[in-house]
């Protein structure tokens, strides 16, 4: 509940530094830029960003369910809900190791093809 204005903070955030890296190659860059930003973007960080909407999404809705069990006093079955956001937390968490393990050595190799 208290992670609420956390999660909108930082998902503002991550868009933030993520247009704003793209912003920087191409300036930088140019032409050759947007062949360098697409080879850094697709397709771990565009997943990434994904995976970080469908958390927040969940995470939103926890809380607002746990505000609605705490304040209102209305009949939730917390432990469902709980079991679906832990099931969602470790499909995003295999799936960021996933991304983490293509962009740690293959997005090298593909940025070396439009650098040099």
């Amino acid at each position: 509940i208290i992670g609420v204005p956390f999660i909108i903070f930082f998902l503002f955030f991550k868009s933030f530094v993520f247009s704003f890296t793209i912003a920087s190659i191409l300036s930088k860059y140019g032409f050759k830029g947007i062949l360098l930003s697409l080879s850094y973007i697709f397709p771990h960080h565009l997943i990434y960003l994904a995976i970080w909407l469908l958390l927040s999404f969940y995470s939103l809705s926890f809380s607002f369910k746990l505000i609605k069990l705490l304040f209102f006093k209305t009949n939730i079955n917390i432990r469902d809900h709980f079991i679906r956001y832990l099931k969602i937390g470790i499909y995003c968490l295999i799936s960021m190791i996933i991304c983490t393990l293509f962009e740690t050595y293959i997005t090298p190799h593909i940025i070396n093809l439009f650098i040099f």
